[in-house]
């Protein structure tokens, strides 16, 4: 018998998302449209102990609709404990990234599901490709200026209508300084 706790754990703040897409389960399970409190997500980190390192603000919801999202990755700090997030990037405007740089966030996964509009929008429906792309671009390029330390991966879903983008995506992202990884998942 292990008498341990866990190193790392999974916390979905918010079940609120703002895209449609196809492959998500929250289309098949309904979620309800709420945050988590900040007395569970306080208890939640108090109880993660000594042990608790890393926190992954993740789940079927969209982080940046969670209004205290920069609130818990704080209270998360003041905890020792670092916090991993990923997000559509429909939200990411100027200043969400400028205060997403200005935080202690230690991992940030942008995803981007397709290297051209039509794969791309098919997968994320509610999001603009051109917009999405020039919102991850401009939070990288204010990454690599300002020398931030956060670790910024890049994630594309290789699904049926993208399969043939993968190099093109890889090509694209790696070329773009402030990605430390590409990555893509079957």
């Amino acid at each position: 018998e292990l008498n341990a706790l866990p190193v790392e754990y999974i916390v979905e703040t918010t079940a609120k998302c703002n895209l449609y897409c196809p492959m998500c389960p929250r289309e098949t399970h309904k979620q309800p449209k709420e945050d988590m409190t900040d007395a569970v997500f306080e208890r939640l980190v108090s109880e993660t102990g000594a042990t608790g390192e890393h926190m992954m603000l993740i789940g079927l919801g969209e982080p940046f609709l969670d209004p205290a999202i920069m609130k818990r990755i704080e209270y998360c700090d003041q905890h020792n404990v670092a916090t991993l997030l990923s997000t559509n990037g429909t939200l990411l405007d100027e200043e969400a990234a400028d205060e997403i740089l200005r935080s202690t966030l230690a991992h940030i996964t942008l995803s981007f599901d397709g290297s051209t509009k039509e794969s791309f929008e098919y997968y994320r429906k509610g999001a603009k490709f051109e917009r999405v792309r020039d919102n991850f671009l401009r939070f990288c390029r204010m990454k690599h200026e300002r020398g931030a330390k956060i670790q910024v991966v890049v994630q594309m879903v290789r699904m049926e209508r993208n399969w043939d983008e993968v190099d093109e995506f890889v090509k694209f992202w790696s070329a773009v300084p402030g990605v430390d990884q590409v990555r893509v998942k079957n």
